[in-house]
């Protein structure tokens, strides 16, 4: 089974947990377990990983979205936890990201390119006038199951560029959708963009804002799952 937790996040799912502007997701599959994105803060994510019981030694890879704070937060902090992870992070022009983290070691990877990293894991890379962000996703037997950072590019372009890449439908996204303060009319070509991409469940969070996760909801009905601090959601690979 894959098993999608979310550890980091905005707003709670479970009350135990820590709450914090930011995002990471915990993916345990039997060919290795990913975390993508790393929050803001590391003593929250440490504390909510302890608490869910996911010891950073178990993780394989980790995805860092893109060059914003509360996506790479202190990436360090799990690296001294495991030096062997593996890290995949999207080129930036400043490289300013890459500076962050010990770019030398053979572990770490800048990725100018949509690549697979194993037969069940593959990366996508979308591009705006402004950052590179990386989306991961994940292939299982209904289909891929995606996560997105902040989805600064464009949620549906993400999307689309997903299943053009990998060829297999999306049967599940997860994260940020970037949506906070847009227009009702925006949020709605977005409903319809993904609506035509024939998506199976998805569960929007972090950066989504309210309005866009009220009309997600309603629109997208048993198809959209509530994604908070602690939600778990099981997948057949």
């Amino acid at each position: 089974m894959l098993k999608i937790t979310t550890v980091y996040h905005n707003n709670l799912h479970q009350s135990e947990l820590k709450d914090d502007w930011g995002f990471s997701c915990v993916a345990e599959h039997p060919n290795g377990n990913v975390i993508f994105d790393t929050g803001a803060k590391p003593a929250i994510l440490e504390s909510n990983l302890k608490k869910l019981h996911i010891d950073p030694q178990s993780i394989k890879y980790l995805i860092i979205s893109h060059k914003h704070w509360d996506h790479k937060g202190r990436a360090l902090w799990l690296l001294e936890q495991n030096p062997n992870i593996i890290v995949y992070m999207p080129k930036t022009s400043s490289n300013n990201l890459e500076k962050s983290l010990p770019i030398n070691s053979e572990h770490i990877h800048s990725i100018k390119e949509h690549c697979p990293i194993s037969d069940t894991f593959h990366l996508i890379l979308s591009k705006n006038l402004w950052l590179n962000e990386l989306a991961l996703g994940i292939k299982t037997s209904k289909g891929i199951v995606a996560v997105t950072g902040c989805s600064h590019t464009g949620i549906v372009k993400i999307a689309k560029t997903m299943r053009l890449v990998t060829k297999e439908k999306i049967h599940a996204l997860f994260g940020g959708f970037h949506l906070m303060r847009s227009s009702k009319s925006k949020i709605k070509n977005a409903v319809i963009g993904l609506q035509d991409e024939d998506i199976n469940f998805i569960a929007p969070c972090h950066c989504t804002g309210d309005l866009a996760l009220t009309i997600f909801k309603e629109e997208f009905n048993h198809k959209f799952l509530k994604n908070g601090i602690g939600s778990q959601y099981l997948f057949e690979v």
